[in-house]
């Protein structure tokens, strides 16, 4: 039996999870349990799977739930996110959202456990750092976003230096096809209704600016040692074929599914087999059409803003991307400001602020919280 520690439990990633520890019992055993704040909701995880451990990242969160759950061990805050990722686990699902879910990521990462990771960012912000003491620990990193899973399962290993090119699907979000101008007037509440993916409001919120496509492809460029020429992103609105990775012969081979995080999730769970239960069975004989299309960069210029930091040869410039993109949407998601201005302020902040070199990983600590405050200022000053 296989023991989990899944962080961000109450989440679309530790959910779709649950769900398939609850189809194999046998097989899977929660070890611990980490949140947000979501103190019902954890109790009731709590009481069903049993864990060792429980964590709730804000601290009040953790005094209430203590109060109703007094004979479980729970810790609180950062220092307990990185305490729990140092307990007996086989493997941790990693899938807190944003930078919060590095520091439990790269703990496991330097113990070197095996980590199913859903959280982009830490690659993103730490990508050359990470991969670095992944190869120092023999941890294992096996991808869990759709789009790298699927990079993953069709990648071969003996046929590495023949690989041509890595192609990440998009469905487009809910403003493809829409104008600049358009897109410039929606609102919070239209980019919150995502076609395709049932996720939470900062991941759909970057599904609609296309940001979380531009920092896929920087986790892409460091989990699978790309040259930033190599990746490209083609929109599929059907969200079918999740990626492809093409070869010097000619040949693509792309991984497909319903648009189902539990196929990912299960690869990831029972790698290197596969799970008998998943996501649903796609039906070749069901697919009446699957097109693709080129992005519109000059509609969503965040696929340009990646690109340039991607070119750096280490991911404290994708870090500030990520960090003033996380300020950002925070202010859009409490309508502080409109949901229009959140790329356009954010390529001003990008040419605004000056960046050192990070080297460590206490560095990117600092330099992710030097570039908030900036970012915070900036917007107070731009956004009256």
């Amino acid at each position: 039996m296989k023991s989990l520690a899944i962080f961000g439990a109450t989440g679309s990633i530790g959910s779709s999870t649950l769900d398939l520890v609850r189809k194999e019992p046998d097989s899977y055993r929660v070890s611990i349990l980490t949140a947000h704040s979501n103190v019902s909701a954890m109790q009731r995880l709590a009481q069903e799977f049993k864990p060792d451990l429980l964590v709730m990242s804000d601290c009040s969160a953790a005094n209430q739930l203590e109060r109703l759950m007094p004979t479980v061990p729970i810790l609180s805050g950062a220092d307990g996110l990185r305490s729990a990722a140092k307990e007996p686990y086989d493997l941790m699902i990693a899938g807190i959202v944003g930078f919060a879910g590095l520091a439990p990521t790269y703990q496991a990462i330097s113990l070197g456990r095996s980590v199913a990771l859903a959280n982009k960012e830490a690659l993103v912000c730490a990508g050359d750092l990470i991969l670095s003491k992944a190869e120092e620990t023999g941890a294992l990193l096996l991808p869990v976003d759709s789009e790298h899973n699927a990079i993953f399962q069709c990648w071969e290993h003996h046929n590495r230096e023949q690989i041509k090119s890595v192609q990440l699907t998009a469905s487009g979000g809910p403003f493809r096809g829409w104008t600049a101008e358009q897109l410039s007037a929606a609102s919070i509440d239209e980019a919150l209704r995502h076609p395709n993916w049932n996720m939470g409001p900062k991941v759909t919120l970057d599904s609609a600016t296309l940001m979380n496509k531009g920092l896929e492809m920087i986790e892409a460029r460091w989990l699978f040692d790309l040259r930033p020429e190599q990746l490209e992103v083609v929109v599929h609105p059907q969200s079918i074929v999740h990626s492809c990775v093409t070869y010097s012969d000619g040949s693509t081979i792309a991984q497909m599914g319903q648009p189902d995080m539990r196929t990912p999730i299960s690869y990831c769970l029972a790698y290197p087999n596969r799970a008998q239960v998943g996501g649903d069975i796609l039906s070749l004989s069901t697919l009446t059409d699957l097109t693709f299309e080129k992005p519109d960069e000059t509609v969503f210029p965040a696929l340009k803003l990646a690109r340039k930091v991607m070119a750096a040869d280490d991911s404290s410039q994708s870090l500030a991307l990520n960090a003033v993109n996380e300020v950002l949407s925070e202010a859009v998601l409490a309508r502080q400001i409109a949901f229009g201005k959140l790329i356009p302020i954010l390529s001003r902040i990008m040419d605004t602020i000056e960046l050192n070199r990070a080297d460590s990983i206490e560095a990117r600590y600092a330099l992710d919280s030097e570039i908030r405050a900036k970012s915070r200022e900036l917007l107070d000053k731009w956004a009256r």
